[in-house]
């Protein structure tokens, strides 16, 4: 995210510098990179709410029924 954000800068650069074809390939390259990055940041969010919970409530299951007694006690 935060090189697309330094890519946006430098492409306002370039384009209030006269340059506009290349400010304008600029600032959609750093747009593009930013989108990523959101994209990355909602699913970093997502897998760390949801999917590790998840999978750290399956995994004390099955430790428990592994190791759970069945039946008396044994000498």
């Amino acid at each position: 995210m935060i090189g697309g954000i330094a890519v946006v800068g430098v492409a306002i650069t370039i384009l209030v510098t006269g340059v506009i074809s290349l400010g304008f390939i600029s600032m959609a390259a750093g747009l593009l990179m930013l989108a990523i990055g959101l994209c990355a940041a909602g699913l970093l969010v997502l897998v760390c709410g949801k999917f590790l919970p998840w999978f750290a409530k399956g995994i004390a299951k099955l430790w428990q029924s592994l190791f759970k007694k069945k039946g008396g006690a044994c000498a």
